[in-house]
């Protein structure tokens, strides 16, 4: 026999008893389609995130290697600060947005 729980359901047994319990009382418990879409979204989300930040830090190694070539130390530094400075205020522009 299969089980089929709202989110809701599962997220109010979840405070009663421990998720050990929960699969042994519910051994056929079948998630809902909702919540594997949803965690499936989750597992791409986090997959896209980890793929955009190579990519990202890839690029950032590649334009450190050719503007070493025509810059010195100090403009490299001014660049890296100017990056780190533009971090920081979009981040505060989003927290605060």
């Amino acid at each position: 026999m299969t089980y089929r729980l709202s989110d809701k359901q599962l997220s109010e047994l979840v405070c009663i008893i421990s998720i050990p319990k929960i699969i042994e009382t519910f051994p056929d418990y079948s998630p809902s389609s909702r919540t594997i879409y949803r965690r499936l979204g989750i597992g791409l989300f986090a997959l896209g995130v980890f793929v955009g930040s190579l990519v990202w830090q890839f690029g950032l190694v590649f334009a450190a290697t050719i503007t070493s070539k025509f810059t010195n130390h100090k403009v490299q530094q001014e660049i890296q600060y100017s990056g780190a400075l533009l971090i920081l205020v979009l981040a505060i522009v989003l927290i605060l947005w």
